[in-house]
């Protein structure tokens, strides 16, 4: 670095006037979050004083899995094992002044004596005119793609590798590092170290989970009670993909949900990877699931319920629905399967008479559109074969207390 710096400011080291105060200011995720800055003494510019340094700045920073940049962002990820990720940021900024000044960034458009802003993914022509020393790289570090031994960044990260801070500028076009990750991993980008930490920056922070071939992996949702239609005795159960702007969790294309049960319990979480589960699990059978788009669910937060109404007139209500075979003590509900199978499972749109559809297209049935989760509604009708313990001879309602969850069996794509 200090080689870097004696080439880039000649005037300044060997006459040793001045302070230079080098601005190397990040945020490593793509959500506002408040920068966390590391800061290291001048004896690294041999020959200076007064001297600070922090950064750099890494806007818009993601793990995207190779290939599909359409996916939402998510705190976890579900994989076929061997896929990859990448990691990318828009920019990645040093922010420069001299001599003490005080400068506006924001509005800088030309380079001072005192002032520069120099973005090492701005190809722009622009470019020099805010730094005049960009194609020197001005001693930037490489940042680091890390993991972490638990579900969260409370250790010490093991650095996976260090990619050229250019690597991930989606602007210029490069080419990302890809690596293969690790099931039950988690994974962060950091920027250069240039200090100990006192405590962990911000950072992308992403979990992720890995579905080898010919195995299926299980996941629970807590399920939140939501309509109760008394006339007709129906009681409705919802769940959506969580999150906003940055959702809980979110499928590669090419892994898909498989086997769908309804469970009871006590909740818990998972010691190993901190995810939700349920204690003392027991079947609870369902009459159909609904997939509905642009569902606009009321606040239950109140205690008070939709009368199911909104469900019932949704125009999708009778257009995409999962039916249960009340034989079966979890319903036999699959999404994928032969055609028998997949008979109980139905897609129509208006004007046309239900056909069966394959269902197996995930993240199609939790996501209906761009920016757009579906919503699905559990629906408990004791004519169509709901029963809350459907290992007695007799109908059970839900009791009051009940505490429900769906698990999703998630499996390779062919």
């Amino acid at each position: 670095m200090a080689t870097s710096l004696n080439k880039i400011f000649p005037t300044f080291i060997n006459r040793q006037v001045g302070r230079i105060t080098l601005l190397l200011i990040y945020l490593a995720s793509g959500v506002a979050l408040p920068a966390c800055k590391q800061v290291i003494r001048c004896e690294v510019i041999p020959g200076l004083t007064n001297c600070i340094a922090e950064g750099p700045q890494m806007l818009n920073t993601r793990l995207e899995v190779n290939f599909q940049p359409d996916l939402h962002r998510s705190q976890t990820i579900w994989l076929r094992a061997g896929e990859e990720l990448i990691a990318k940021w828009d920019t990645y900024t040093l922010f420069a002044s001299f001599n003490g000044a005080i400068c506006d960034f924001p509005n800088l458009t030309q380079a001072t004596d005192d002032c520069w802003l120099c973005n090492a993914c701005d190809s722009s022509p622009t470019s020099e005119q805010l730094c005049p020393w960009i194609n020197d790289s001005l001693g930037f570090d490489y940042p680091r793609i890390v993991s972490y031994n638990g579900s969260t960044p409370d250790a010490e990260p093991t650095i996976v590798l260090r990619p050229h801070f250019t690597s991930g500028c989606s602007a210029r076009g490069y080419a990302p590092v890809p690596f293969a990750p690790v099931d039950g991993t988690a994974y962060g980008v950091l920027p250069p170290r240039v200090a100990s930490y006192s405590s962990f920056p911000e950072e992308v922070f992403l979990k992720v989970f890995a579905v080898p071939a010919s195995m299926t992996q299980p996941t629970t949702y807590e399920l939140t009670k939501y309509a109760i239609d008394n006339s007709a005795a129906k009681v409705w159960y919802k769940w959506t993909v969580a999150g906003t702007p940055v959702w809980d969790d979110n499928f590669s294309k090419h892994v898909r949900i498989g086997h769908v049960r309804v469970l009871t319990g006590r909740p818990g979480n998972d010691p190993n990877t901190g995810r939700f589960k349920l204690e003392e699990a027991k079947v609870v059978r369902p009459s159909r699931v609904l997939f509905l788009s642009s569902f606009a669910a009321i606040d239950t937060s109140n205690g008070s319920f939709s009368n199911g109404s909104d469900i019932l007139m949704h125009p999708f209500e009778n257009f995409n629905r999962c039916y249960v075979d009340p034989g079966r003590e979890d319903g036999d509900i699959n999404l994928i399967g032969t055609p028998m199978v997949r008979t109980k499972c139905r897609q129509n749109a208006p004007g046309q008479t239900s056909r069966e559809n394959d269902f197996a297209a995930t993240p199609t049935y939790l996501i209906a559109e761009p920016g757009n989760q579906l919503t699905w509604l559990v629906e408990f009708y004791e004519l169509e074969g709901a029963d809350f313990d459907p290992t007695t001879p007799v109908f059970d309602p839900i009791p009051p207390d009940a505490f429900l969850a769906i698990e999703f069996s998630i499996e390779q794509v062919p």
